[in-house]
């Protein structure tokens, strides 16, 4: 029995009077059952009396407080009916605590704030920075003496051309044994003087020979020793970029990560908005519902406390049923979301992309 009167309180099922006078008449073998369906439907009655004949409750009430029993039934059903009460009041307590949950939006401040903390003990490019400053110190040593050892190795070439050039321009190998040892290249006219002059410039041939030579021999060195200064300073070009490259990504990688930051922050505070919204669509359901099930409840309260009296209690019953009941306690009050801290990634620097 007092299962039913449980599912009977929670179902808040309504009936007109008419089916309630016949299941008084089907029920004449269990008076205290019969009790509980009219406390149920005077609980969820309008205040209308066309809703529920209230003079029905009365009389049942009277007869039954004849036959016994009537008083340990209506103490049950108080007793169950003070504890859904409380459960009620439970369930509207922690739909509150949910409702002014903001747990959200202060784990995207604490993210925020933790990332951005990890963000600021980058180098920020210094030790990289640092490091192709000196690539570019050392390269430049290396290019100048490169550029010195070009310029010797031009000087050296101009030389070479000039002293070969004019060795060719007097050289007379090609015939040499007829114009030095066959008289008949000369007159016989030819004095001593020009015999002499012969030999003079043919050693002045020999001299720029061995000018074109040893020009030729120097440049070839020269030009040796460039091409193996040269290498160096390709590998250090090669060794700057590669930092030069790190030391940008190295001083943009704070920016960029604030930037980062910054957008998933506002995601997160988007995110935890939209929760907070849902969250209380469905408090302010689940407060709709408590709310009636509260009225339901105390009117219940008051109709037992009156059947509990013995006499006519029909204009009490009936106040019962036209009594208001506070649901003021159950009324949600949402948290208001908390100020949104600004996140800003600063100035992007010269050197990035932003």
């Amino acid at each position: 029995m007092y299962c039913a009167a449980v599912l009977l309180l929670a179902s808040g099922c309504a009936a007109k009077s008419v089916g309630y006078l016949g299941n008084l008449r089907a029920n004449v073998q269990a008076p205290q059952q019969t009790l509980l369906s009219l406390v149920a439907a005077a609980a969820n009655a309008k205040s209308d009396p066309s809703q529920f004949e209230v003079a029905s409750l009365a009389s049942l009430a009277q007869s039954l407080s004849k036959s016994g029993g009537v008083e340990e039934t209506i103490q049950t059903i108080k007793g169950l009916v003070d504890g859904m009460l409380g459960s009620i009041t439970s369930e509207a307590n922690a739909a509150q605590a949910g409702v002014q949950n903001t747990s959200l939006y202060t784990q995207c401040t604490a993210q925020k704030g933790a990332a951005m903390a990890d963000i600021s003990a980058l180098s920020g490019g210094t030790t990289e920075s640092a490091a192709h400053a000196q690539c570019v110190k050392e390269l430049t040593a290396l290019n100048a003496t490169y550029q010195s050892c070009l310029s010797q190795e031009e000087l050296l070439h101009v030389t070479k051309e000039a002293r070969c050039e004019y060795f060719a321009s007097i050289d007379r190998s090609a015939n040499f044994q007829s114009w030095f040892c066959h008289e008949d290249d000369y007159p016989e006219s030819s004095s001593y003087e020009s015999y002499l002059q012969r030999n003079i410039d043919m050693l002045a041939e020999f001299r720029s020979k061995s000018n074109c030579t040893d020009a030729t021999s120097s440049y070839n060195t020269k030009m040796a020793e460039c091409q193996t200064k040269q290498t160096p300073v390709a590998s250090k070009e090669l060794q700057c970029a590669t930092l030069e490259s790190s030391a940008t990504s190295a001083l943009c990688a704070p920016y960029e990560g604030k930037l980062a930051v910054c957008k998933t922050y506002e995601s997160c505070w988007s995110a935890a908005g939209s929760a907070a919204g849902n969250s209380l669509n469905t408090a302010q359901s689940i407060q709709d519902n408590l709310k009636t099930q509260w009225t339901a409840l105390k009117r219940i309260q008051c109709l037992l406390d009156v059947l509990a009296k013995s006499g006519d209690q029909t204009a009490a019953l009936t106040a019962c049923i036209a009594k208001t009941h506070s649901t003021d306690s159950l009324t949600l009050t949402p948290a208001a979301a908390p100020t949104k801290e600004v996140c800003s990634a600063g100035t992007a620097p010269a050197a990035c992309v932003a």
